[in-house]
């Protein structure tokens, strides 16, 4: 099946958002308390949502929305700290091959923000990791506001690699923005070291020129003279990158956000990423065992309960042969012709 994970900030104004075919999940960041208001009146199984944002951080607030096909698949959910991380959200979903698929919805403080900073959410998010099962599918996406830098050249081919480098520290591909780490984006890739993950994004050419593989443009007073740059990611276990078939930069909820006809680009990119698995959307039946019945053994404990059906039931009324379920009878009426 076909998954879409979608990033696009602020609830209140655009949404980090995706659609699919058949199943999809939407992850919202720097919500800025507008999940909480969308739960409260939605009140549906499909928003999860983590705590509200403090005062102090206003900013915050992480939300992931499931389709209606995968309620089902929900095997758990949360936010980190349970019951207040309002940066961290996740959900667990089943699959049909047994291992779990976890997704994480995380929004990281900018860099120079001290309450909370970015260690600060970061090591919430290691505490989260470690406590998850270990054989699972993780999907981190989110605004990580780093810039790791790209591991090949734009051809895919060639490394861009010096001598002394080690080739076991890239985790992105040929498309990510930036020649080079910042401080936030050493961050990134240290955790993604750590945790045996990729920036799946960076391994796609971007759809359009225009813009390229980058995920946020700034805009304002504040965006003068400064240029665009990848600060939004879709990481996947490398283990399991395969699954992923592709992660697409969409500008167009932002065009609309703006209602920038022209095609101007503004704020943040939303993410698309496709992921095919089977995922458990229907509940296991459980079905009883009858192979036990066909013993005398089992006859005999049937036909004791046959007639204990047929006894004095609570109320002093009598349970007569023709209301018995006919079936039952047929089933029993075999046992003693076999024997």
């Amino acid at each position: 099946m076909d998954y879409l994970f979608g990033s696009q900030d602020r609830t209140n104004e655009g949404i980090f958002s995706a659609t699919s075919k058949k199943n999809w999940l939407c992850c919202l960041v720097e919500c800025r308390r507008g999940e909480q208001k969308i739960a409260e009146l939605w009140k549906s199984k499909r928003l999860i949502v983590g705590g509200e944002a403090p005062d102090n951080d206003p900013a915050a607030g992480t939300a992931i929305v499931l389709s209606p096909g995968l309620v089902n698949a929900v095997q758990d959910q949360g936010c980190y700290p349970p019951g207040v991380g309002c940066r961290i959200v996740w959900v667990q979903l089943a699959t049909r091959i047994g291992i779990p698929l976890i997704v994480i919805a995380v929004y990281i403080p900018h860099h120079g923000r001290t309450n909370p900073c970015a260690d600060d959410v970061y090591g919430e998010l290691r505490e989260l990791m470690a406590i998850l099962p270990e054989r699972s599918i993780k999907v981190v996406v989110g605004d990580l506001n780093g810039r790791p830098a790209r591991a090949y050249d734009f051809t895919g081919k060639k490394r861009v690699l010096k001598a002394n480098d080690n080739v076991e520290t890239e985790v992105s591909g040929c498309w990510s923005v930036h020649r080079s780490d910042n401080e936030m984006g050493g961050k990134i890739r240290d955790f993604l070291l750590d945790h045996s993950m990729v920036a799946a994004n960076t391994y796609y050419h971007p759809q359009r020129k225009v813009g390229g593989a980058k995920t946020y443009e700034p805009f304002g007073d504040a965006g003068k003279d400064r240029k665009g740059a990848g600060l939004d990611y879709a990481c996947i276990s490398e283990r399991y990158q395969s699954s992923c078939t592709s992660v697409a930069i969409k500008w167009g909820p932002s065009e609309h956000r703006f209602a920038s006809a022209n095609g101007v680009q503004k704020d943040h990119a939303m993410l698309l990423m496709n992921l095919r698995l089977w995922v458990a959307t229907r509940k296991a039946k459980v079905r009883q065992n009858v192979a036990a019945l066909k013993t005398e053994e089992g006859a005999d404990l049937a036909r004791a309960a046959y007639v204990a059906e047929r006894a004095v039931v609570p109320g002093g009324t009598f349970v007569d042969r023709e209301i018995v379920s006919s079936r039952a009878q047929s089933f029993l009426d075999g046992l003693d012709a076999d024997k």
